[in-house]
């Protein structure tokens, strides 16, 4: 489709080659939970790990492609329930 090939075509252009967003996650002051599905075949746990990296935890789902929410719904919620279970924020 049109809009697969201008993504793709707009990541891997070398316009983009040292493109991240690590400035903006250093600014991140709240804990991070990394989603990834193992079978995910658009990205790598290296970047839910760098997402991660120092201020939250990664969490890799087996047998799961690049759309948990909808591979595995229950799965998925049950794991964020779990994670803002066991953390507080304070307004």
């Amino acid at each position: 489709s049109w809009a697969l090939d201008s993504w793709t075509s707009t990541w891997l252009s070398p316009d983009y080659i040292d493109w991240n967003l690590d400035t903006q996650l250093a600014a991140v002051r709240c804990p991070v939970l990394a989603i990834h599905g193992e079978r995910d075949e658009y990205g790598t746990t290296a970047q839910a790990e760098r997402i991660a990296k120092g201020r939250g935890s990664v969490h890799v789902l087996d047998d799961v492609g690049h759309l948990p929410h909808r591979q595995c719904p229950d799965r998925l919620a049950a794991i964020i329930h779990h994670f803002l279970g066991s953390h507080t924020i304070d307004l």
